[in-house]
């Protein structure tokens, strides 16, 4: 399936999939069947962008679980269901509780849904609930030369650098090969982050997901890893390099003029 490329400014309803952080993704079915489930019992309305670039609204009327579908109400004008009809790609965005939900489909089906005409979407292969986070998220620039060393095990481990820190969390950026010994759920014992004059970190850590970086390295990929168990005086030290790097962004923000976070 082809994939819409235009880039929208990052807010509820109008976001490009290449501008959301992949932390927000979903790949597992049931999270994406309960996450669509919630659209369709709240009576949400979702926007719709076609491949030619038109825009169309629809309420969800249905998320048909056993069948991986959602249908949705098919009441628009006519140039709109035409263009929803001839469109291979399509993009959606909603919002469950003001979190924005964007994911991305194949062609409409038309159908009826009890006896209502409808539109049947398929359930998507991912899906992005963008809530919102539990600590602030300070990104680490390209150039700070940040890194985690992941041991994976009979003396082997994995260089990744350090892409964004949390008090709850860090994302990291390694090689793709080791998607599988990193897959979702793996615990990573004695974790070691290296922050340059910042000092340097050990900690254990849990693999929220992973998966392969949108740039044209096809042999990146993203960890997004949660701290496990972490000690009090290693989340003092967490907290201060946070705190320097949020300083760090701000100083940039204003000598650029742009906002200091999205």
């Amino acid at each position: 399936m082809g994939e819409l490329k235009e880039r929208s400014p990052a807010v509820a309803g109008t976001m490009a999939i290449a501008d959301i952080d992949d932390d927000f993704r979903m790949n597992d079915d049931i999270e994406i069947g309960a996450v669509l489930s919630d659209i369709a019992w709240l009576g949400t309305a979702l926007t719709i962008h076609t491949q030619s670039g038109a825009t169309v609204d629809a309420r969800v009327l249905c998320a048909d679980l056993p069948n991986h579908r959602l249908l949705l109400e098919r009441g628009m004008q006519a140039v709109d269901e035409q263009a929803l009809t001839v469109s291979a790609v399509n993009r959606f965005h909603g919002a469950i509780r003001g979190a924005p939900v964007v994911f991305q489909t194949g062609m409409l089906r038309k159908t009826k849904h009890r006896g209502r005409l409808a539109f049947e979407v398929p359930f998507p292969a991912s899906l992005y609930y963008v809530q919102r986070r539990r600590h602030f998220r300070a990104a680490v620039s390209a150039d700070a030369g940040f890194t985690c060393v992941l041991p994976l095990g009979t003396g082997v481990s994995l260089r990744t650098t350090i892409v964004d820190l949390s008090l709850s969390g860090v994302r990291l950026r390694g090689p793709a090969g080791s998607v599988l010994a990193l897959a979702k759920g793996a615990e990573v014992r004695a974790a070691s982050m290296h922050f340059g004059a910042l000092g340097q970190l050990h900690a254990h850590v849990k693999v929220m997901g992973c998966w392969l970086a949108d740039t044209d390295d096809a042999n990146g990929a993203h960890y997004g890893c949660a701290f496990l168990d972490l000690p009090f005086r290693a989340e003092n030290m967490l907290q201060r390099i946070v705190t320097s790097l949020e300083l760090q962004a701000a100083n940039r923000a204003l000598v650029l003029g742009a906002p200091t976070r999205r």
